[in-house]
C-alpha cells in the first residue's frame, strides 16, 4: 500500500497554514478525479468499484468544502471549529477499514492518479487540522 507521508509544508502559523491550505485547494482542483485508480483497485481487491467512488469522493468534496472556505474559517465559532476537526481527524481508509485488504493495491505504479489525489487530500486534510489546532489554541490564550 502507498504510505502517504506529510510533508510539514509550514512553520505553524496561522497565516502560512491559511496560505499552503490556499494552494493545496488549487492543486487538488487541478486533477481530475482518480477513477482509473479507484478500477484498478476494485479490480486487483475484488471489491466493487461501487465501494470505493463514493466513498472517496465524499471524502475528498468534505475536505475540499472546509478548504475552500479560505481566511473565514478564522472567523468559524469555537464549536464549528472542534466540529470540522472530528470530522476530519481520520484518513480514508481509516473511516473505511473494509477496504484495507483492496487498498494495498495503490501504488505510484499501479495508480498513479489515485496515489496523486490521496497524497493532495491528506495534506490538505493535515493541514486542515493543523490550522484548527492553531486557532483553538490561540482562542485558549
Amino acid at each position: 500500500m502507498a504510505r502517504i507521508q506529510r510533508k510539514d509544508p509550514v512553520d505553524g502559523s496561522i497565516d502560512r497554514l491559511v496560505l499552503h491550505l490556499a494552494k493545496l485547494y488549487e492543486q487538488a482542483h487541478s486533477h481530475k478525479f482518480p477513477n482509473s485508480g479507484c478500477k484498478f483497485v476494485s479490480r486487483v481487491g475484488g471489491v466493487p468499484w461501487e465501494d470505493i467512488i463514493p466513498d472517496l469522493d465524499l471524502h475528498f468534496s468534505n475536505i475540499a468544502d472546509y478548504c475552500s472556505w479560505g481566511k473565514k474559517v478564522l472567523a468559524w465559532p469555537t464549536a464549528k471549529v472542534i466540529s470540522v476537526r472530528r470530522q476530519i481527524e481520520c484518513s480514508f481508509i481509516e473511516k473505511h477499514p473494509h477496504l484495507l485488504s483492496a487498498w494495498s493495491a495503490v501504488s505510484e505504479e499501479n495508480t498513479p492518479d489515485l496515489c496523486e489525489s490521496l497524497a493532495v487530500h491528506e495534506e490538505m486534510r493535515l493541514t486542515l487540522i493543523s490550522l484548527l489546532n492553531a486557532i483553538l489554541h490561540e482562542r485558549e490564550q
